[in-house]
């Protein structure tokens, strides 16, 4: 028999009664003991009995069974952080892919608009060749007179030194 178990098939049967209320009348031999709940492994307890605080097995156990439930209460805020963060994933992925998308349409509408103004000024152009002709000549003239910095600078000063009227 287990120390803080009533030894008596009495008061056994009297705890099993009534419980809780019986616990007065077994005096000092029940008072380490409160009846066993489904949490509790019942290799601990004994006819519904289980004692807590005297058998220093139970306190093992206990002690057991916290670390388990801790143990589960982790794992759970773990799974739930996981899926959170799964969920946040999902999120920037998608919000990632419809970035894409938007840049995506942003370019083709500007190649668009610069295609159609391309176009615009291209057939601008062909309705006056004459004066298309004239523009194309003036770069071309424009390229012709490009002077290097040391002429510039040696007609700078043979105009300054020796002015020619």
């Amino acid at each position: 028999m287990l120390p803080g178990f009533p030894a008596n098939a009495e008061s056994w049967a009297g705890v099993e009664q009534d419980g809780v209320q019986n616990w007065a009348r077994l005096g000092r031999a029940a008072s380490p003991c409160r009846p066993a709940s489904r949490d509790v492994p019942p290799q601990l307890g004994a006819r519904g009995l289980v004692c807590f605080g005297t058998d220093p097995m139970w306190r093992q156990l206990t002690q057991k069974q916290k670390k388990r439930e801790e143990k589960g209460k982790e794992e759970k805020r773990r799974e739930k952080k996981r899926r959170e963060e799964k969920g946040k994933e999902k999120k920037r992925k998608e919000n990632k892919r419809k970035e894409k998308k938007r840049k995506e349409k942003k370019r083709k509408e500007k190649k668009r608009k610069e295609k159609k103004r391309k176009e615009k000024k291209r057939k601008k152009a062909a309705s006056f060749p004459d004066q298309n002709e004239k523009g194309k000549e003036k770069k071309k003239k424009k390229k012709k007179n490009h002077l290097d910095l040391q002429n510039l600078l040696t007609i700078s000063i043979e105009s300054k030194y020796f002015p020619v009227w």
